[in-house]
């Protein structure tokens, strides 16, 4: 009789999803480090312009939003740095997605806890923060959570750069990360998706910061179109609501909660680490009713001693 290599594999329910909605504004910014002042009441806006960008930390807000597994939050925007010419030196272009303290306060950075990320002509990490010293991006008092290596061009003065920085509750304890830079024309880095202790583990975001360091030395920093997205959705919440094996044929059968109109992506891992495996990143929703089934056949389901499953929603253009 044949064995069936599924049988006793530990098989992990988990759905991750990003969420379409309309995106917020990040207003109200304030200089929590440094002596940067805003232009024109721009500070008010989602498109602050400050008078000095050299060593200014700014910080803006938006309303509270608490992640739920499988829910994301995502920053994005641009700006151009000017004042000078030619490459920005050094690595000093942060920005980030914070829990604050309180209400942002000018000449108050203490106690931010969250994610930012930095990047520029160097090396370019996606950090956690832990809030314990007195600058939202100081790096002694962060954790690397991904590094990736610019694969080539330069960011330079007075051009646009455009960021993102994307957080997902993965679970009770961990985030997903990824993120973006890019000047559209030769120079771009990337964070692929990377999986974390979140820090601390609250999952909650009200806050968007960004510094320019003392190296920028330039005179202005114009941003453009600062908002998050955080899945104010009222479509059903994606989540895996059975898997069942075969146990003739070793096919397993995984169904979750869907939405008409969407397509989805089933991934497997077997250290919650990596996803190396795409089973299937097309799968329609069934056209109606709130619910998809997709067949995984045991070719694909035989994953060694264990094995985890990721369903996910493929954004669409």
């Amino acid at each position: 009789m044949k064995s069936n290599p599924l049988r006793g594999l530990p098989w992990l329910l988990l759905a991750l999803a990003k969420l379409s909605a309309t995106p917020i504004p990040v207003t109200n910014w304030v200089t929590t480090n440094g002596d940067a002042e805003f232009s024109d009441g721009s500070e008010l806006t989602n498109s602050p312009v400050t008078t000095d960008s050299d060593a200014e930390t700014i910080v803006g807000s938006f309303p509270e939003v608490a992640l739920a597994i499988g829910q994301s939050i995502t920053l994005t925007g641009s700006v151009i740095i000017t004042g000078r010419t030619g490459v920005i030196p050094g690595n000093q272009i942060r920005w980030g997605l914070f829990d604050a303290p309180s209400t942002p306060e000018t000449g108050v950075g203490d106690n931010y806890v969250g994610v930012w990320a930095t990047a520029n002509n160097g090396p370019a990490n996606i950090r956690s923060a832990d809030g314990s010293t007195g600058n939202p991006f100081s790096g002694s008092a962060t954790t690397v959570i991904s590094t990736v290596t610019n694969a080539g061009g330069a960011t330079r003065f007075d051009e646009t750069l455009t960021f993102s920085l994307t957080i997902t509750r993965f679970d009770d304890t961990q985030i997903t990360t990824s993120g973006t830079l890019t000047n559209g024309v030769d120079f771009e880095v990337e964070w692929p998706e990377t999986n974390s202790p979140a820090s601390p583990a609250s999952f909650v975001y009200d806050s968007v910061g960004f510094l320019l360091g003392g190296t920028t030395d330039a005179t202005k920093a114009t941003y453009t179109n600062v908002e998050v997205d955080y899945g104010v959705d009222e479509t059903e919440p994606l989540a895996i609501s059975s898997i069942n094996t075969d146990t003739a044929t070793g096919a397993i059968t995984l169904t979750w909660t869907s939405t008409p109109g969407r397509v989805y992506s089933i991934d497997t891992s077997s250290d919650l680490v990596t996803w190396p495996i795409n089973i299937d990143d097309s799968i329609p929703a069934e056209a109606e009713g709130t619910a998809t089934s997709f067949v995984i056949p045991e070719a694909l389901g035989n994953l060694g001693s264990r094995a985890f499953f990721r369903v996910s929603e493929v954004p669409q253009p």
